[in-house]
């Protein structure tokens, strides 16, 4: 059983493997479109002579895939690629389906700006598929490259680039100290409004608890200071459900305080009632 599994991989893996037939490279003229020359090669061997392009030429690749079960097999990816011979620069081209057949083109002027100029390159197909054991790599071979007045000059892609200087955006004018003043003394008018109508309505803290009923007093307020605090920090950086949480969290300590503190004011309240009864 396992060795008939083994075979029927191994038989998979050749089928799958072949599936290139063959690629044709046309070179033409993009002033006369009937001046062509093409080189052709079948998987796996390559070239037989060294494909020449020059700088007005325009370059066409079409690979053909084997049939298999009266079926054309396709590849989801397929590139070419040309390299120079110390692989310090390379142009790749992805092929697309059309009319049934992988192809692509490019202008010379196009690959001597990535290549960087004339020189004899190296030309692989590059392909990939799910059904592939490993990826294909097949040296078809020889490009040479007659770009010489072609502005391409001989640059190094890792050398280092000028540096980059940001212009931000220049600050606004601020207003007039007075106008700054004016609105300063407008959103600290009601905190005055607040202290001089307790100050009218004669507000004091003769009837502040006191022993221990002060800490629940004292709690209370810092609860109640607290909650102000939450409501300018959600002002300025807090979320509603975030600030909901933490009011909820404050909630308890406040109602626990508040009732401390009222029942101490009732006690007061009544122990107060009571002298003046027995005064009379």
């Amino acid at each position: 059983m396992i060795g008939s599994v083994l075979l029927l991989l191994v038989v998979l893996a050749a089928a799958t493997a072949n599936l290139i037939q063959d690629v044709t490279f046309t070179v033409s003229n993009s002033a006369d479109t009937k001046d062509t020359k093409s080189i052709s090669a079948e998987y796996p061997g390559s070239f037989k002579t060294e494909l020449n392009v020059g700088e007005k030429n325009k370059l066409n690749f079409e690979i053909t895939l084997k049939k298999t079960d009266k079926k054309k097999q396709n590849l989801h990816q397929l590139f070419v690629r040309i390299s120079s011979t110390d692989d310090k620069y390379e142009f790749i081209a992805p092929a697309k389906t059309s009319s049934g057949v992988l192809q692509a083109s490019f202008s010379a002027s196009e690959l001597s700006h990535d290549v960087n100029g004339s020189g004899t390159y190296n030309i692989q197909i590059l392909a990939g598929d799910a059904s592939l054991p490993k990826p294909i790599v097949w040296n078809v071979g020889k490009l040479s490259l007659d770009a010489s007045n072609l502005d391409t000059a001989k640059v190094d892609p890792f050398v280092r680039k000028p540096e980059i200087y940001h212009k931000f955006r220049v600050a606004e004018r601020r207003p007039p100290t007075v106008v700054s003043s004016a609105f300063t003394l407008a959103v600290l008018a009601p905190a005055l409004v607040l202290f001089g109508g307790w100050t009218y309505v004669g507000a004091n803290l003769r009837n502040f608890p006191g022993g221990t009923a002060s800490l629940a007093a004292l709690g209370f307020h810092a609860c109640l200071g607290a909650v102000l605090l939450l409501f300018i920090v959600y002002w300025l950086s807090l979320t509603m459900m975030t600030t909901l949480i933490y009011a909820g969290i404050l909630a308890v300590p406040s109602a626990y305080f508040a009732h401390q503190t009222l029942n101490a004011l009732a006690r007061n309240h009544e122990a107060a009632a009571v002298g003046r009864a027995k005064q009379e």
